[in-house]
């Protein structure tokens, strides 16, 4: 062999091997799925399909004791998991299904509790009048906190009746608004819907009459000043509970017309 040619080769296998740029990484063993992972803000789908690999890795024989007791852990705890997400699931879809009524009959409450505001306020009202006008207050403050506080997870229950079609018809109806009469009235047993939004209102007067309570539960008892504070909308969905074996059927649907002496107050849930 030349010289040079022996020089060469010596030259070439003193090179440190350099790969390609169309050669393939090894593939090695992948690392384990963390078990550990935060599965609150996974789909349903996802949490699901968890679950299937805990169960199927439970069923294995000779499964170590410690991981048999950590699978199971963590077998709860997706569990618990997926019924939030479905929860949420629901949340999201009575929203999107029924926001525009609640939102529809929060402003005829802020304009009632407006008007109630300003009759107390007035010198020439008499007394009868300005207890009349207490009252009404206070029932259109409870109704108002029925709205902020209304489970998600159940249709949502109108309070108002269904609004006149035309807008002379509104306009009418805008002039003469008045204040449902539900905690006045006893509905017929067979009639669920005003059965359990009678409950819930009864449930927020008492809250509201025991004051200490009702800031125990979060409960404002001028629930206008609160969206106007801080404009929030629902403050508790916890706080009401509606029977979920009992299947609910969503009450009169009060169509929003168009509001052009209430101001928009900002609010995350009904808008």
């Amino acid at each position: 062999m030349p010289p040079n040619a022996e020089a060469s080769s010596s030259k070439r296998n003193n090179k440190p091997y350099q790969k390609g740029p169309n050669s393939k990484a090894k593939k090695g063993k992948q690392p384990p799925q963390n078990r550990n992972q935060d599965t609150s803000k996974l789909g349903v789908s996802k949490i699901k399909g968890l679950i299937r690999q805990a169960s199927r890795l439970l069923q294995k024989e000779g499964i170590e004791p410690g991981l048999k007791i950590q699978t199971e852990r963590r077998l709860e705890s997706l569990k618990a998991d997926l019924r939030k997400a479905e929860l949420g699931n629901v949340e999201k879809k009575n929203h999107e299904k029924y926001h525009m009524i609640p939102l529809s009959e929060r402003k005829k409450l802020l304009r009632i509790i407006k008007r109630a505001h300003s009759g107390i306020k007035l010198d020439e009202s008499d007394q009868q009048t300005k207890d009349k006008l207490e009252i009404e207050l206070f029932e259109a403050r409870i109704m108002l906190n029925y709205i902020l506080h209304y489970p998600m997870t159940q249709k949502y229950i109108a309070l108002f009746a269904a609004s006149a079609e035309g807008k002379d018809a509104a306009e009418e109806e805008e002039r003469h608004l008045t204040l449902p009469q539900h905690l006045h009235s006893t509905p017929a047993a067979e009639d669920k819907p005003a059965v359990t939004r009678l409950e819930l209102l009864n449930k927020l007067k008492a809250l509201m009459e025991d004051k200490t309570e009702a800031g125990k539960q979060g409960v404002s008892l001028r629930p206008e000043e609160t969206l106007k504070e801080d404009g929030s909308g629902r403050t508790n969905k916890s706080l009401l509970s509606v029977d979920s074996k009992e299947k609910q059927v969503a009450g009169p649907v009060d169509k929003p017309g168009d509001d052009e002496e209430e101001e928009e107050e900002a609010d995350d849930f009904f808008e």
